[in-house]
């Protein structure tokens, strides 16, 4: 979503596109969505990320290697595209993207190449216009996706086939990465797959499965790195997305069905620092593979 709360937009991987949204701001329809156009992307359009301006949104697309930069009309929320980047071979299949609070970088995972980068920003165009000192820069194996913190002081990846989360911390000037550690996840998330961080800066929350169930495990921020809070709790089949609400009182997780365990919405009241306190559970979609928390002004 768009920091102005009036558009949406989704990557769509299966046919390579871009799909925008109006959200409605007031009335009885208020949070419903219109559909405003679809534009083409690239294969395997897997993830995307919008600049804290609302001015540029830049997705990734897995199979054809690319990392694609729109501009939005700020009336309308439609997409234009301005600009290709190819990465490769610096990082293989880019899967993750997300934007620096600051507006002045991107930080993209290879989930092949087994690292994360940062771009810095073409001011005008918006367009990636170079890798920021050291980057890439090793992470986990198989990182799915990447998060900052609203601060923008750290960032981590969430690495599929190593178990764990590696943390870095960001320097806001250069943007450049400097590497804190690995730090292994539950056995119940033996795939982590998706991260979320606070409003404050103090707690992060990991989602993944281990191939029989899904669970969501809570990491105090401290140091520059993740310390396990609480013990995991149940996070339906296959969580795929996490996310913390602007409020910071709620988590929501978007899991697909696993076994005999149902797909669906997932929330979760945070009852004590890093406590997840299950409240509620919505089976529609049964496929949900993402998530997000738009606050209507």
């Amino acid at each position: 979503a768009d920091p102005s709360g009036k558009f949406l937009y989704t990557a769509n991987f299966g046919d390579g596109s871009v799909t925008s949204y109006g959200i409605t701001q007031s009335g009885s329809g208020i949070g419903s969505l219109t559909s405003t156009g679809n534009v083409p992307s690239g294969s395997g359009a897997i993830d995307i990320a919008v600049l804290p301006s609302g001015n540029f949104a830049y997705v990734t697309n897995f199979t054809s290697q690319q990392i694609i930069t729109f501009s939005i009309n700020p009336t309308t929320g439609a997409l234009t595209k301005v600009g290709t980047t190819t990465p490769i071979p610096f990082i293989g299949a880019p899967q993750g993207v997300a934007a620096h609070p600051n507006g002045n970088f991107i930080y993209v995972t290879g989930s092949v190449t087994n690292n994360v980068a940062g771009e810095g920003l073409n001011p005008t165009s918006g367009v990636p216009n170079g890798f920021v000192p050291g980057s890439p820069i090793t992470a986990g194996s198989d990182p799915e996706s990447v998060a900052l913190d609203p601060l923008g002081n750290q960032l981590f990846t969430v690495n599929a086939l190593s178990n764990n989360v590696s943390t870095f911390t960001v320097d806001p000037g250069t943007g450049a990465l400097s590497f804190v550690e690995n730090v292994p996840t539950a056995p119940a998330l033996a795939f982590p797959i998706n991260i979320a961080v606070d409003p404050r800066s103090t707690y992060a929350y990991v989602v993944g499965s281990n191939l029989s169930t899904g669970s969501i495990e809570s990491f105090a921020i401290e140091g520059g790195t993740l310390v396990p809070s609480v013990t995991s709790v149940a996070a339906g089949g296959d969580p795929r997305s996490v996310v913390v609400d602007p409020s910071g009182k709620f988590v929501y997780v978007a899991a697909q069905p696993l076994g005999s365990t149902p797909g669906g919405v997932l929330a979760y009241s945070i009852t004590a620092p890093g406590v997840l306190t299950p409240i509620a559970f919505s089976s529609p979609p049964l496929h949900a593979t993402s998530i997000t928390v738009i606050a209507v002004p």
